[in-house]
């Protein structure tokens, strides 16, 4: 009768270790090259597009996008084109001001081998990615009419503004563009009232042609605003049409 040859402790050591050497292990260095936002300050946040140098696999489909305050938004994964791995916010978009944090768990996307076998492979360890939605204001805060009303006038010089509520000026210029490009700078003060004034800073216009005033989004705003440029109401870019006729 044959008996196997006795191993003593050593020799066990170093056969586990041969063993483990030669057992297949996943590899978390699936790294991608970059994303689209970029971090940092965004206005919204609604989907990224995350590129790989090699044609990427998704294994899981799940992220989440999380608030610092707490909130969690749930993201899916999908591919996109060529090396890329679109992720979506699955609700739609975030746009509260905040500091937030895209999170890819790990094992999720990878090489081929690891499509096929998650003990092998190539994948990526966990990403994160940080964002922050600035504070911003409301373009909300709209003029009740203008002096003198669009259409056909003699001349252009000033308009008044009118508003509900008592304007704060906080950018003073707008401009008048003739069609063919002529530009007028004209600058923005305080009337009467609820009135703001807009006045032509050399001279009237009588030539015939089309006209356009233009008030820059920002230039006007409730009293919050005006101390916090990042807060309260104010305009959106306004713009009058004129047409001068001089028989």
């Amino acid at each position: 009768m044959k008996t196997m040859p006795s191993i003593n402790s050593e020799g066990a050591v170093q056969i586990a270790t041969a063993i483990r050497k030669h057992k297949p292990t996943t590899v978390y260095d699936y790294n991608p090259t970059g994303i689209t936002p970029k971090e940092g300050n965004a206005d919204t946040l609604s989907s990224f597009e995350i590129s790989f140098a090699s044609l990427p696999n998704i294994v899981k489909n799940k992220a989440i996008v999380r608030e610092n305050g707490g909130e969690v938004y749930n993201a899916t994964l999908s591919m996109g084109e060529g090396n890329v791995v679109k992720v979506d916010i699955t609700d739609g978009s975030v746009s509260i001001a905040g500091n937030y944090t895209l999170t890819i768990p790990v094992g999720s996307i990878g090489d081929e081998e690891y499509k096929k076998d998650q003990t092998t492979g190539h994948c990526n360890p966990e990403l994160t990615y940080s964002y922050t939605i600035l504070s911003k204001p409301s373009y909300d805060y709209n003029p009740t009419g203008i002096t003198p009303e669009e259409g056909t006038v003699a001349t252009l010089s000033s308009f008044e503004l009118n508003f509900a509520s008592l304007p704060n000026i906080v950018k003073n210029t707008a401009t008048v563009r003739e069609s063919a490009g002529t530009i007028y700078n004209a600058t923005i003060s305080a009337g009467d009232g609820n009135v703001l004034n807009v006045d032509i800073d050399d001279e009237s216009i009588s030539v015939n042609g089309s006209y356009t005033l233009t008030i820059p989004s920002g230039s006007i705003g409730d009293a919050e605003y005006a101390k916090d440029q990042s807060k309260g109401h104010c305009n959106p870019e306004l713009t009058y049409s004129y047409t001068i006729t001089v028989e």
